[in-house]
């Protein structure tokens, strides 16, 4: 496991100096519920780590829950994983649809990844434009299941629903708090703490993905994720990409836009460098 020290909260800037030493918590670049291995210590106070976990739980706890019990993947306790997860299927009264518990050996695991357009900050989208989904929250339907998921012989349901802003915050926490550990925070002005504690209004302004592409294989590793340069409209930009559920086919690469980088402001991101900051489930800075 790679191991950074920050010794500040990354997201509001409490500090050793402002007396928050010992209260500075470490922070899980990528979140332990998607095989997270990268610690950033000292770098979240007790009030920042609420709001984040709880961004992370709400992106990950609905329609991604499924596929997180994949045999092997790291729990953060696994004595409260459960043994049942929701689908919802048709009320045959007309009234709301109904939750149905289906046990983890019969659940469908649905692998389905959102697009999301190219972050509007790279566009000239500006704060207050209507860009980006439509919808919140986003949920599967299927239809004419065969066989049936289960031995109720459901042929329809639901899936629970994904919160796409929260999905955001937690892709931009990523970039943001992974920039920090492998550049440091004197190299860029950043952009994303207010997305990361709660500020939904300009999700897709920080947070996107790239043109539609060929699916995409597996990978032999549970998440990607490197830091590169992109300029748009005179500025340049600080610009992680990344992709979680990586050993999963078809899922994909999004991008969060860090920080502003000073004309004047120089560090590697070379091909030598960039290669060095793949990360793919492992961090390559720490076979030393």
């Amino acid at each position: 496991m790679a191991e950074y020290i920050a010794g500040f909260c990354i997201y509001c800037g409490a500090s050793k100096a402002s007396g928050y030493a010992k209260n500075l918590r470490t922070e899980h670049i990528v979140p332990l519920a998607l095989n997270g291995d990268i610690e950033l210590k000292e770098a979240t106070c007790e009030s920042c780590e609420k709001i984040t976990g709880k961004v992370e739980q709400l992106a990950l706890r609905g329609h991604y829950r499924g596929l997180r019990t994949q045999p092997g993947w790291k729990h953060r306790n696994k004595s409260e994983q459960p043994s049942q997860l929701p689908v919802f299927v048709p009320n045959p009264d007309g009234g709301p649809e109904l939750r149905r518990m289906i046990p983890l050996a019969e659940y469908p695991h649905v692998h389905f990844f959102f697009d999301l357009p190219t972050p509007g900050l790279l566009l000239g989208v500006q704060r207050g434009w209507e860009y980006g989904p439509k919808h919140r929250w986003m949920r599967i339907q299927a239809t004419e299941v065969n066989p049936p998921v289960t031995s109720e012989k459901l042929s329809t349901f639901a899936t629970p629903s994904l919160d796409l802003h929260c999905f955001c915050r937690m892709l931009a926490k990523i970039g943001h708090a992974y920039a920090t550990a492998k550049v440091g925070r004197q190299f860029f002005s950043p952009l994303l703490p207010p997305l990361i504690l709660g500020d939904t209004t300009d999700c897709y302004r920080f947070v996107g993905g790239f043109p539609q592409v060929e699916e995409l294989p597996a990978a032999d590793t549970p998440f990607q994720i490197s830091l590169g340069r992109e300029t748009a409209f005179g500025k340049e930009y600080l610009v992680a990409k990344i992709r979680i559920f990586a050993s999963l086919p078809g899922s994909r690469f999004y991008r969060t836009v860090i920080g502003e980088i000073s004309k004047d402001t120089e560090f590697g991101l070379d091909e030598q460098s960039r290669s060095e900051l793949v990360t793919s489930g492992r961090d390559s800075s720490s076979d030393k």
